[in-house]
């Protein structure tokens, strides 16, 4: 089987993986995901293995040796952190040497996260994927360790049938979680549509969100944005990964709101997309 670590506790680290997935073609029964994410509902396809954010890097090594064994492992796609959160990785790639390993990049505070991260270690990667531009520091890294690299769109090719959420014109804030970037979110939109009382805001998100000005209306229930962008009037989102590439089409109506993430530049991002 194919083993895929995904460290990151947001819905997107798992997307972002899906549609990995499907890009490779690779059969979603000859997966399993090692992630500690809640997340992992929205995904009834997929095996997982789930890590307990609180445990110790032994612990979390010998969960992913034991996935390793007991699933007959070939090859392992390490999401966004090379080395895991806690440099839990090295010591899995010098012990598995049969296993091919293969790093999927988006942009990361590379300088940092190696600070952070990094430890002494002789490895490669058979493959990287890399989905978007990157900090030099990090592509060059990326050359000195990869067999192969190569540069693959995941972006949506085809769009569903479009859904519209209210029969009242409204403005859309996507952001799955938490709550305090929803909030931000609903407040710019606000802002922005303050001579459009007429306007609702509908909000998807995956956490429980209330809001007392009467013109949001938060929808909880829905799982993927693709079918509820055309008949928007404005979007506003974060600037995570997922979100940004899969509105590619809509970059005339959105408003892309940058926050400040421990790894993740969304305002490296911006500046590239805009």
């Amino acid at each position: 089987m194919i083993c895929f670590y995904v460290q990151g506790g947001g819905l997107g680290h798992l997307a972002r993986v899906e549609k990995v997935i499907r890009h490779l073609n690779i059969d979603e029964d000859n997966v399993v995901i090692i992630t500690p994410s809640s997340f992992s509902k929205h995904f009834p396809q997929f095996e997982f293995v789930q890590l307990r954010w609180n445990d110790s890097v032994e612990i979390w090594q010998k969960q992913i040796s034991d996935t390793f064994h007991n699933y007959l492992i070939t090859a392992c796609y390490v999401d966004v952190f090379p080395f895991g959160i806690k440099a839990e990785l090295p010591s899995i790639y010098e012990a598995f040497e049969n296993i091919s390993f293969h790093y999927i990049a988006r942009i990361l505070k590379w300088e940092f996260y190696k600070s952070e991260c990094i430890s002494a270690i002789n490895f490669h990667f058979k493959s990287t994927l890399v989905l978007e531009r990157l900090y030099e520091t990090h592509k060059i890294w990326i050359q000195r360790i990869s067999e192969e690299i190569i540069y693959i769109d995941i972006a949506p090719q085809t769009m569903p049938k479009q859904i519209r959420l209210h029969e009242k014109p409204y403005s859309l804030v996507i952001h799955s979680g938490g709550i305090k970037a929803v909030e931000k979110l609903c407040d710019l939109a606000i802002g922005n549509t303050a001579e459009k009382p007429n306007e609702l805001i509908a909000v998807i998100t995956q956490v429980p969100f209330k809001h007392v000005n009467p013109r949001i209306i938060t929808h909880t229930g829905l799982f993927g944005i693709l079918p509820y962008l055309h008949f928007a009037e404005h979007i506003y989102t974060a600037a995570g990964f997922n979100t940004v590439n899969e509105l590619k089409n809509y970059r005339a109506k959105h408003t892309i709101f940058p926050f400040d993430k421990l790894y993740d530049d969304q305002f490296l991002r911006v500046k590239q997309v805009l």
